[in-house]
This record gives structure tokens, sequence and C-alpha cells, in this order.
């Protein structure tokens, strides 16, 4: 769920914290489906401190400690409006396993942005970079880590669906009838059970088709093309996904990204993919032209060159303001090589891309 400024507090996180924890339990019996994870999303940083009267650093580690001790929130986000003077975040997130950063691309900053990358990935570790996101665009009022900012007090919904609309898509069901069948399950169950959370009223849900390792969202693209993902024509089956999500996303209290998401460390299709040598850099950008919600996930060898991060920033910046849509980046330097396999906490063993291929 998010928060206004005006709620961010000890009670209140308490409070909510309780909440979330009882709505997670009811919301299954009502549903059918299992809620993994409750995240709570904050307002801006910088309207936090100037309310509160503290320092963004001080802010962050008050709302982190409190998250840290509640059972009800597992993941909490932080965001920023700007990479100047960030590096605080770097201890933070050494400290504070359930907090998230995010920033939004300025042009000019691109150098900041790539200094917090090697720096968090360095110094904190590359586990810890995966918790650290730059926007290109608005920072979305989303449940989609870590690129998100509140905009509102409200209650939100994600899903994993990878292995539903594959089976839909392989006895040949229609994907908006199959997402359309989906949403109203889901939304008809969470407004019921919110009646009577004591959650914030406002219900949203961001119907991106994200993955986590066998449930693939490579996988479900493959089956829609029924060829490999690296081969031609998965610019178009991606952007045929993305306008079923739309449809039903418009018709069902849709919002956030609504898009097609390719996070290689969190699908085993991609990290067998990029592990082969079949998935590199230069492609996995190409895909977000075509409306895929960004460059998410991507380790890239720490031995590339000074200003190669930067590079890639304005690349990316580049696409947004062809594609009109936000997009973030999560890209997490280690010490190997390209198709090396490093192991990345609860992510598992994830390849290292090839940064020129």
């Amino acid at each position: 769920m998010s928060l206004s400024t005006s709620r961010v507090n000890r009670s209140y996180l308490e409070e909510v914290g309780t909440k979330l924890e009882e709505y997670s339990r009811n919301l299954p019996s009502a549903s059918g489906f299992e809620v993994r994870t409750r995240r709570l999303v904050l307002p801006f940083l910088e309207d936090l401190s100037r309310e509160l009267g503290f320092s963004l650093e001080r802010v962050a580690e008050e709302v982190c400690s409190v998250v840290e001790e509640l059972g009800g929130v597992d993941y909490v986000a932080l965001p920023l409006r700007s990479a100047k003077g960030a590096s605080w975040i770097i201890g933070v997130l050494k400290r504070y396993e359930k907090a998230f950063f995010s920033v939004p691309y300025v042009e000019g900053e691109e150098p900041l942005v790539e200094e917090l990358v090697r720096g968090i990935s360095v110094k904190a570790g590359p586990v810890e970079a995966a918790h650290f996101a730059v926007s290109f665009g608005e920072q979305l009022h989303t449940p989609y880590f870590p690129a998100t900012a509140s905009k509102g007090d409200s209650t939100m919904l994600s899903l994993l669906y990878p292995s539903y609309l594959s089976s839909a898509i392989k006895e040949g069901k229609g994907m908006r009838a199959a997402l359309e069948e989906l949403a109203s399950k889901v939304v008809g169950a969470a407004k019921e059970v919110l009646k009577e959370s004591g959650l914030p009223s406002r219900l949203g849900v961001d119907y991106s088709l994200s993955p986590w390792m066998e449930e693939s969202a490579a996988a479900v693209i493959e089956d829609l093309k029924g060829t490999p993902l690296n081969m031609p024509g998965t610019h178009y089956a991606i952007l045929e996904i993305n306008k079923a999500i739309w449809e039903v996303a418009e018709r069902y209290d849709g919002l956030g990204y609504n898009e097609v998401m390719l996070p290689v460390a969190e699908d085993d299709r991609l990290k067998e993919l990029v592990a082969k040598g079949d998935l590199a850099l230069s492609q996995l950008v190409s895909y977000v032209s075509v409306c895929v919600a960004g460059l998410d996930m991507v380790l890239l060898p720490l031995s590339v060159e000074e200003g190669f991060i930067a590079s890639l920033v304005r690349d990316l910046a580049a696409i947004r303001e062809v594609k009109g849509r936000t997009l973030g980046m999560r890209v997490i330097l280690v010490d190997a090589e390209p198709g090396e396999v490093v192991e990345l906490g609860f992510f598992g063993k994830t390849p290292v891309a090839d940064p020129y291929g």
C-alpha cells in the first residue's frame, strides 16, 4: 500500500503493519490467490524531510527501523527526487534489508547515477544493488519496486501470472479474455475484503506481466511467438501482450506500469539465454523500445569502463523520450566476466550479461 506524507509516523506504520498482515490472511480465502509479499510505498523523502524537520538520511533510517520491526511489511520504497548528495543511501541499504530506493533521471546527472550504481554494487553488495533503481519519466504510483512513489493513500496489488497466461495461449484462449477473467476475480475479491480491512479504500492493480524464476515472462513471449526469445518476432509479441494488458487495466482499476517486465535475475528462461550467450545487453535494451517496462536486474562486469553506465543511462533516456512511457533501470555490477554465474542471494545463481554483445 502507499501513504501520504501526513500518515508517516511510528504509530500509523505499526497500525498499517497489523492491517496488512490481516488483509494478507483474509484475501486468499476470498480469492484463492496466495499473498507473497506485503509492501509499503512512501512519498518522496524530500517532502517527508520538510514536514518532519529531519535530514533525508534520518527520515529513511527512522522509517526503516520501524518497518524492520513490523511483521506485516516485507519491503518499503523510499523515493528521492534527485541523485545529488544521495551517496548516504549506501549505508542505509547495508543496514536495512527491507529498504528500496529510487531516483529519477535528470539530464546532467548521469555521472552521479553511475557513481551510485558502482558505489552500491561495491560497497553494499550486489543483492543490495537490486534495491536501487533509476526511473526515466515519472516515478509511478505502483506496487512494483524500486521505481515507485506514493501519490496518496491507496491499497495496491500486483499479480504473478505467467503460467496462467501461458496455459491460456496454449489452449487457444484469447489473451484479453484470460486477463479479463483474472482481473475480474482478483478485483472483486480484493474490494470485498478491503471493505472490512481498515486499509485505504482506493484500490489499484498493476497488471504487469512480471516473472519469478520458473514463472517466466520470457516463456510466455516464446509461447505466443512460437520461437525463442532471441529470434525475430519478440518485439511484436511483447507489444501484443502489452495491448491486452492495457485494455484490461483500463477497465479494472489499473495503475502503474501495466507492461511486460523482463528482469533477468528473476526469470529462469532469461537466465538461461544470458548464460548461453544468446541474449546480450543490446538486445535487452532494444526490447525496452517496444514497451517493456525497463532494463531490469541485469548483471554486468564491474570491469566496464568508466562512463559506460552513464552512456547506458543516456540511451534509456532517449528511448523513454521516443516511447513516451515511464521505464526503469536496475543494473548490478559484479566482479565477474560475461557468461559467468554468480550467487545473488535469494535471486539465486545469475549469469553476467555481455555488455558489448
